[in-house]
């Protein structure tokens, strides 16, 4: 990867969530590169917030495509 495109984030997190986020790290892949496991996170997050093609939109009470 040649470009970053990337803002620095700092966060506060307990420790739990701290062992949690390391043990993805590992699982993943990505040895202590918690940032990445953050990323990862919340891609899949989006995407499953993410309105689907072709939906019937409650709020407007369309199908949508």
């Amino acid at each position: 990867m040649s470009k970053h495109y990337g803002k620095h984030l700092s966060c506060t997190v307990s420790p739990q969530t701290l062992w949690h986020l390391r043990r993805l790290a590992r699982m993943s892949g990505y040895g202590d590169q918690l940032g990445r496991v953050v990323d990862k996170l919340t891609r899949e997050k989006v995407l499953e917030l993410k309105p689907k093609r072709g939906y019937y939109d409650e709020c407007t009470g369309r199908f949508r495509d």
